[in-house]
């Protein structure tokens, strides 16, 4: 014998005629799903999210370049710290004619009249100090060898410009490197 079956399966809850009685329901009348407000309170959050996320990317791009500003200043101290140790001890009286004292930096030239590093300032401080002892001056009268000029400190600073202005800005510290240089 064959068994005959229906063409079209039901599935319990699925009748038209269940959700025109409310048969088929969750109970206490409610609808599953989200309502308007639900999705909107989604969408605000994951917006919030979203610009956070955005802000900071933004603020990790301004380290990066204040980073690299840092790099270049201090590769330029590097390379005027290098000038001055391979020229030597120098004079045997101060003031050192390599000394670059203007109060808002000289431009760094690296020996030809073209700006080479753009956007920086570099000033360059160069002070006798006791061979024995680097943090008192060799003029002072606390050093032992103070009739003789046998030591120099040297501080090579690099300030980033502001902006198009020929003004170092006063916000960003500047990149000092020290060295001593002894007479042999």
């Amino acid at each position: 014998m064959r068994k005959v079956f229906p063409s079209v399966v039901k599935v319990p809850g699925t009748d038209p005629g269940c959700a025109r009685h409310g048969v088929g329901r969750p109970a206490g009348g409610q609808q599953r799903g989200f309502t308007l407000v639900e999705a909107l309170i989604a969408a605000l959050v994951v917006g919030t999210a979203a610009i956070a996320v955005a802000m900071m990317f933004g603020t990790a791009q301004n380290f990066v370049h204040a980073e690299g500003d840092n790099r270049v200043a201090f590769y330029v101290a590097q390379q005027r710290m290098e000038q001055l140790r391979s020229t030597g001890f120098g004079s045997t009286s101060l003031p050192d004619p390599r000394e670059e004292t203007a109060a808002t930096g000289v431009q760094i030239d690296n020996f030809s009249d073209v700006d080479a590093v753009p956007g920086f300032r570099r000033q360059t401080v160069i002070t006798g100090v006791c061979p024995a002892d680097y943090s008192v001056a060799w003029n002072s009268g606390g050093c032992p060898t103070s009739g003789q000029l046998l030591a120099k400190l040297v501080t090579v600073s690099v300030r980033v410009l502001d902006g198009p202005t020929n003004f170092t800005d006063p916000v960003t510290q500047p990149v000092v490197i020290q060295a001593v240089l002894v007479k042999r």
